[in-house]
């Protein structure tokens, strides 16, 4: 599998509904980076570990959180199903009953297909997410991790969730922006 990079960006949610097909090529310059004149409402996330980055590691945490589920208990797993399933979920759709749900608004999936962004979360889902982890949900992924081979990405508890903090803190850093949304771009 080649290596797909993820980017992220925080966009205005007052922009959302005035970007085009041409979204990326208006506000990106040759490098890459975002056009002086659209940084005002679109900023890219610049201080992304490897992990985030490297989409390889979303599609182990996928594969991880699928096998360690089944042992969580319910609530913990109703939880985790809505909190990872909306973070790095969506990198492989078929796993857990979230996954039916993302709650694109018709709007939002029209968009998604436009503008070649791959997921995105509104200042509205931030605001429902950041509550859902919580050091319980921590301690219940902990009592049920058990040891895993050491050519993984996530090769023991402490970096899956030190994987889902990082996810976490792209949310927080989205809400103290304000009006902003989370979008991810694989490339």
């Amino acid at each position: 599998m080649a290596r797909w990079d993820a980017r992220f960006y925080y966009l205005d949610w007052r922009y959302f509904n005035k970007l085009d097909r041409d979204f990326w090529e208006m506000c990106l310059d040759d490098e890459g980076l975002v056009r002086a004149e659209y940084r005002s409402w679109l900023q890219e996330e610049e201080n992304v570990s490897g992990d985030l980055t490297n989409w390889k590691v979303s599609r182990e945490a996928c594969e991880l959180y699928e096998q360690l589920r089944g042992q969580l208990p319910s609530a913990a797993r109703v939880q985790a199903d809505t909190l990872l399933g909306r973070l790095f979920g969506f990198a492989d759709s078929d796993y857990w009953p979230g996954f039916a749900g993302w709650d694109y608004s018709p709007a939002e999936g029209e968009w998604l297909k436009k503008t070649e962004v791959n997921h995105l979360l509104s200042p509205q889902k931030i605001k429902e997410l950041l509550p859902l982890w919580q050091p319980e949900l921590a301690v219940a992924i902990t009592s049920v991790m058990g040891i895993r081979p050491q050519d993984t990405y996530l090769n023991c508890v402490e970096a899956f969730l030190a994987y889902l903090e990082e996810w976490i803190e792209l949310l927080k850093r989205a809400n103290q922006l304000g009006d902003r949304g989370l979008l991810v771009l694989l490339s």
